[in-house]
């Protein structure tokens, strides 16, 4: 079992289909980066599950949880922290 797949079964949802669409498209050659948010000071920004597959953790905001309904709020942060990524 992959380390995406571990970190999927704890999230459930959206995160194991999310995590099994990567893997997938990463085992047909496809190089592929799934971003989210850093919720934890203590994880890594990037966490690579194999040769073509990595989660980008931004840090955008503060590192803890935040209710679905407030997350909207630090789409701007992150969208900026993604733009910074990719150069």
């Amino acid at each position: 079992m992959s380390p995406l797949w571990k970190l999927a079964k704890k999230k459930r949802g959206q995160n194991v289909y999310v995590c099994l669409l990567g893997e997938a498209l990463a085992k047909q050659g496809f190089p592929v980066d799934m971003f989210t948010r850093s919720s934890e000071l203590q994880q890594g920004s990037i966490v690579q599950h194999s040769s073509n597959c990595r989660t980008i953790r931004l840090v955008a905001g503060r590192q803890d949880f935040i209710p679905r309904d407030e997350i909207y709020g630090y789409l701007p942060i992150f969208v900026q922290e993604f733009q910074k990524f990719q150069l």
